[in-house]
């Protein structure tokens, strides 16, 4: 369970951070096996994440066309209708047996499944405070407070 912590002084350097690194990893992914399998929370914690990866144009090299993307409880409609991923694209119900990324409210760690902990390489966590809470994953976790 490896933590990186990484300590902002504003939130949009905050925000910056993770969006930045959540477009390192698609890239990553995208260049070395053709895909990039994403899990997202619904979480109001990551409205202003959701946002940025909209607007900032540094973002739009964000590959959605090679995205395939799940949600951990329920459908975030703003990145479904506004970022141009593919409808086919977009699943519900069981993430796959390998996801490359979670992103996550801090407050979303404890509805994160044994199974989801397992199976994913990366969670981005968007953080107000700087102490991870304790919780089991397998990849390494991003905290970005």
């Amino acid at each position: 369970m490896p933590q990186r912590i990484v300590q902002s002084q504003c939130n949009d350097s905050r925000l910056d951070a993770i969006t930045r690194t959540l477009l390192q990893q698609a890239a990553q992914c995208v260049t070395t096996k053709g895909v990039f399998n994403l899990v997202l929370s619904d979480s109001d914690g990551l409205d202003d994440v959701y946002a940025r990866l909209m607007y900032d144009p540094d973002l739009r090299a964000m590959p959605w066309n090679e995205t395939h993307l799940w949600f951990l409880r329920e459908v975030e409609e703003s990145i479904v209708h506004h970022s141009g991923i593919p409808e086919e694209n977009v699943h519900t119900g069981e993430v796959e047996s390998q996801m490359d990324c979670c992103m996550l409210a801090c407050n979303d760690t404890t509805q994160v499944s044994k199974e989801l902990g397992r199976a994913c390489t990366s969670f981005l966590i968007f953080a107000n405070t700087t102490a991870p809470t304790e919780w089991q994953h397998n990849g390494v976790a991003h905290w970005f407070c």
